[in-house]
């Protein structure tokens, strides 16, 4: 567990899995073989893999304590969500995601906020868990703070059978009350309840 003190605030990453997903090829459509080789010794074995080739990404949250609020800044990929392309991502079933919360010593409960920086399945999908087959917060005392837009294009790419990001991630939240839709400037903050003369929660 990795963890940073920003003067009164703690960060502490939370690490759901790193593994190779794509090629370097596959995201930077420019970089050849030959323009990649030089750099080989370093990159290898730490952030490509030498085995497949691939790129060795993290899929994880920073959880954001300041003293006034508990903030998850992102939610990684989640269990039981549907994604065809990945399939180590589909339908996962075990609990590093919350094991790893819970020892940085906070429940599901005492997060204030969520804060969706995009929504893309790996990093919502512990947005909601399943229980009785039922998609439920899995923070369920949190105030989700997403960006209209995002969500617009979250919505309008709903229906598909082999990603149902919007379905289980997102819709559940809003139709429980906790989703806080933002526009993409510091003034929407206030919607939030964060002041922006201070830069620090409202209320507090």
């Amino acid at each position: 567990m990795d963890d940073w003190r920003i003067g009164n605030i703690w960060v502490t990453r939370i690490l759901e899995m790193c593994d190779p997903l794509r090629t370097p090829s596959e995201w930077f459509p420019d970089c050849t073989d030959e323009a990649l080789e030089p750099h080989l010794h370093w990159l290898t074995p730490r952030l490509i893999s030498p085995a497949t080739g691939r790129l060795i990404l993290p899929i994880q949250s920073f959880l954001v304590r300041t003293g006034h609020h508990t903030i998850l800044v992102d939610s990684c990929v989640g269990n039981d969500k549907t994604c065809a392309y990945f399939r180590h991502w589909h339908r996962r079933n075990d609990g590093t995601f919350l094991a790893r919360l819970a020892n940085a010593g906070v429940a599901p409960e005492q997060i204030d906020y969520v804060l969706c920086t995009h929504l893309h399945i790996d990093h919502c999908g512990w947005n909601t868990r399943l229980v009785d087959g039922r998609w439920i917060p899995t923070f369920p005392n949190a105030r989700y703070i997403m960006a209209r837009r995002e969500f617009e294009a979250a919505q309008a790419a709903s229906g598909d059978a082999d990603e149902r990001t919007y379905e289980d991630n997102v819709l559940p939240i809003v139709e429980a009350g906790r989703a806080v839709l933002v526009d993409m400037d510091l003034n929407s903050m206030a919607k939030c309840g964060w002041s922006r003369r201070r830069a620090t929660p409202r209320g507090t």
